[in-house]
C-alpha cells in the first residue's frame, strides 16, 4: 500500500486574451481627459470644477465595472475543480482529527502519571511545615510535565523550589520579629522575599513615625500645662495680664459676649446724674432692669446692686443691666437717638398693632 499522494495535474489549454474594444476605449479616454489634464479652476469656477469631477468618476466606475465582469467570466471555469479538491480536502481532515484525539489522550495520560509522581516527590520534600503554606500547585512548573523534561530532572527542581521556599520563610522568622506573622503573609501572597522585607521595613517606618508623633504631643502638653493662662488685652484690667480665674457652669454660660444685652429705646438715655438717683431709687425700692431684651425675650430679675454696678460706670451707658456685671465690657451700644429702630423679625410694628 503506497502512502504518496497522486500528483494533482491540470491539463488546460492557455486561456487566450479576451477580444474587445480596448484599444479604442483607450483613446477614448486619452481625448476626455485632455480637456482636464492640467486645468486650473478659479473661485468663480468652482461649481464648474465639481461638476467634472463627477464626470471623472463616472467614467472610473464604467472602467471598475468591466474589470469585474472579465474576471467573473474567466473564474467561473475554476468553480467546479475547486469545490472538488475543497471536498477531498474536508476527507483528510476528518481522518486527520481523528488520528489527533487518540494521541492526545495518550499525551495526557502520560502528563497525569508524571504529575502524580511529582506529587509524592512534593509531598516527601514539603513535609508538614511547608505543605500547608505553599501548595503543589504553586510550585509547579507546567513545562515539567513536558517529554521534553524527565521526571528526574523535574523532581530535582521541584525540591529545589521547596528548600528556597524553606529558607525564605525562616529569614522571616529571624529578621521581621514581631512582623513575621504580616511579613509571612505577604510573602504568601506571591512568593516573594524581597516583598515580605519591604513590608517589614514599611512595618518599621510606620511605628517610627507613629512614636516621634506621639513625643511631639506629649511635649508640647507638657510645655501648654507649664505655661501661664493669659486673658487678652480687652480683658486685662489696668494694663497688668491676670490669670482667668475658674468659672462655675453656670457662670460659665452666662458669660458669652451676646448673653444679656439689652438695647433699650432711646428715650432712656439719662445723663450721669439722673442716672445716679433712679440707680439710688431702684437700691431703696428693689427696682431691676427692664424685663425683655432687644430681641424681645424675657429676663430674669436681677437685683438693685447688679443694676447700680451697672449705672455707677463713668462713661455713658445706654444698657441698664447686664447679666455679667463683673465683665463690663461686654455691652453693645445704642444706636444715635433720633434714628428709628431697625424692626427685628417676627416683631411687629405698634403702627401694624394699632
Amino acid at each position: 500500500m503506497t502512502t504518496d499522494l497522486i500528483t494533482v495535474r491540470v491539463q488546460a489549454p492557455a486561456i487566450p486574451e479576451p477580444e474587445g474594444n480596448l484599444d479604442e476605449v483607450q483613446a477614448n479616454i486619452d481625448s476626455l481627459l485632455a480637456a482636464y489634464t492640467g486645468r486650473v479652476y478659479t473661485v468663480d469656477e468652482i461649481k464648474s470644477a465639481k461638476a467634472d469631477r463627477a464626470q471623472v468618476n463616472r467614467w472610473d466606475k464604467q472602467l471598475g465595472e468591466a474589470s469585474t465582469a472579465l474576471k467573473k467570466h474567466y473564474l467561473a471555469a475554476l468553480d467546479k475543480p475547486l469545490a472538488r479538491i475543497t471536498a477531498m480536502r474536508g476527507q483528510v481532515k476528518q481522518v486527520s482529527a481523528a488520528i489527533d484525539a487518540q494521541v492526545k489522550a495518550v499525551e495526557e495520560a502520560e502528563k497525569r502519571d508524571k504529575r502524580l509522581a511529582l506529587e509524592q516527590v512534593y509531598r516527601d520534600a514539603a513535609g508538614d511545615d511547608l505543605a500547608p503554606l505553599v501548595p503543589f500547585d504553586r510550585v509547579l512548573d507546567p513545562r515539567w510535565l513536558n517529554k521534553t523534561v524527565t521526571l528526574a530532572a523535574a523532581s530535582k527542581e521541584l525540591r529545589k523550589g521547596l528548600e528556597t521556599h524553606r529558607e525564605a520563610l525562616r529569614i522571616i522568622r529571624d529578621t521581621c520579629g514581631e512582623d513575621a506573622e504580616a511579613c509571612t503573609t505577604e510573602y504568601l501572597r506571591a512568593l516573594s522575599l524581597n516583598d515580605a522585607l519591604n513590608e517589614y521595613r514599611r512595618r518599621q517606618q510606620a511605628r517610627e513615625a507613629q512614636a516621634q508623633a506621639e513625643a511631639a504631643r506629649r511635649a508640647q502638653e507638657a510645655v501648654r500645662e507649664a505655661s501661664p493662662v493669659t486673658l487678652p488685652r480687652r480683658h486685662r484690667k489696668s494694663g497688668k495680664s491676670a490669670q482667668r480665674p475658674p468659672q462655675p457652669p453656670e457662670q460659665a454660660r452666662s458669660s458669652h459676649p451676646t448673653a444679656g444685652w439689652t438695647l433699650p429705646s432711646w428715650r432712656i438715655w439719662r445723663s450721669r446724674s439722673r442716672r445716679q438717683s433712679r440707680s439710688a431709687a431702684g437700691t431703696a425700692s428693689g427696682w431691676s432692669s427692664p424685663p425683655t431684651t432687644s430681641c424681645g425675650l424675657r429676663q430674669p430679675q436681677q437685683s438693685a446692686a447688679s443694676s447700680s454696678a451697672a449705672s455707677s460706670d463713668e462713661r455713658k451707658v445706654a444698657i441698664w443691666h447686664l447679666r455679667d456685671p463683673a465683665r463690663p465690657q461686654h455691652r453693645r451700644p445704642h444706636p444715635q437717638p433720633g434714628r428709628r429702630r431697625p424692626a427685628w423679625p417676627g416683631r411687629r410694628r405698634r403702627s401694624a398693632r394699632r
